[in-house]
């Protein structure tokens, strides 16, 4: 089968580096106050029952003010995603990977209930594969490999919030309940870490992937 290539024009295409690099710093910045937070509601009732009450207040302190930057900065990070996505997906083009089916979705993947289960990871493996600067091709980018750090990231991200609830509906003790918001923060830790990665590395196949689309059509 020949190769359908598709001379990519100058100006479409918008490098990622610069918003990924904020929403990273972002991520990290997430990342940290809820530690902090889960940390604090961890230990703060251990320090009041020893009867540091000092202790308890300052890490009941620390706790709220980490609990109250969480949501502007959740809302921030969210939109910078978006913004990110939508550069990501629109330099496909460019990028000689045509016809991807979901980049009307960035946007309402992410607000509708139930399809932000799904959508957004499916967008983020299009953006993967279509990056992919070993496939020229015009069409053959959507038979390319799928990214197994992405289905680990999300993977990681469902189950944060799955097992607070868990840990909040199920008639558990206390420290049980304590251990899996521990565990929660673990998977949250996780997946930013991944996506921290998958950011960076989708950021450098686009680029080299867009050289290679000029250097292609010279």
């Amino acid at each position: 089968m020949n190769m359908i290539f598709n001379a990519p024009t100058t100006d479409s295409f918008l490098p990622v580096k610069g918003t990924g690099r904020a929403l990273q710093v972002l991520i990290v910045l997430v990342t940290s106050l809820t530690v902090i937070d889960t940390i604090c509601g961890a230990t703060k009732e251990q320090f009041a029952s020893e009867n540091l009450s000092n202790i308890a207040a300052l890490i009941s302190i620390l706790g709220n003010l980490a609990y109250m930057l969480l949501l502007p900065l959740n809302i921030v990070t969210a939109l910078f995603f978006v913004t990110w996505m939508r550069k990501a997906l629109r330099n496909l083009p460019a990028l000689n990977a045509l016809g991807a089916k979901n980049k009307d979705w960035y946007c309402w993947g992410f607000l509708i209930p139930i399809v932000n289960l799904l959508v957004p990871m499916i967008i983020l493996q299009e953006v993967w594969k279509g990056s992919n600067p070993a496939i020229l091709d015009s069409q053959g980018w959507k038979v390319g490999t799928a990214s197994r750090q992405i289905y680990a990231c999300w993977i990681c991200w469902l189950a944060c919030p799955a097992i607070r609830v868990l840990s909040q509906l199920l008639p558990i003790d206390p420290l049980v309940a304590q251990l899996m918001n521990l565990l929660s923060t673990g998977f949250f830790v996780a997946a930013a870490i991944l996506a921290i990665v998958i950011l960076g590395v989708i950021a450098i196949r686009q680029e080299n992937k867009r050289n290679l689309c000029l250097s292609v059509s010279e």
